[in-house]
């Protein structure tokens, strides 16, 4: 699903599973660039949610699954595929890989080269490093060069 007026340069959505969704809100500017793509594989019924006005940079990947299972001494998965959501007006930067179950809620930055493996639970803040983690809030950002 992606809503009015993005501009999307160069995407790949990949699901595996019918009972997942990408959904990608308003006014979404997505780059990609050549040979240069924003990957979102949603698989395992899981979904990716990208809330409105967000930017994405090149070479970002989402990922709900690990695409294989871990096992406890009994047989049973330890590692279940999970959601991914991305709120409104969040700017995700260059080279960003963001793995299951992760929330990044409203007003968020996410560094160039991060891997996000963990929520983030207050809106406007940085992010980065790998695996990334908080580094100031708030945090406030314009698509605009001040």
């Amino acid at each position: 699903i992606i809503e009015g007026r993005c501009s999307i340069r160069s995407l790949s959505i990949n699901t595996f599973s019918s009972k997942s969704v990408v959904a990608i809100g308003k006014h979404c500017f997505i780059n990609g660039g050549h040979r240069c793509r924003v990957v979102m594989n949603a698989d395992e019924g899981k979904n990716i949610i990208v809330g409105s006005n967000c930017i994405f940079s090149n070479n970002i990947e989402l990922h709900t699954t690990d695409y294989h299972s871990m096992l406890d001494s009994k047989g049973y998965r330890t590692n279940q595929a999970k959601d991914i959501v991305i709120g409104n007006h969040v700017w995700i930067g260059l080279r960003c890989i963001i793995l299951k179950g992760v929330l990044l809620p409203d007003g968020c930055v996410v560094g160039a080269g991060s891997v996000v493996t963990k929520s983030i639970e207050t809106p406007k803040t940085l992010i980065a490093g790998s695996p990334a983690h908080s580094f100031r809030s708030p945090v406030h950002w314009d698509v605009k060069r001040i």
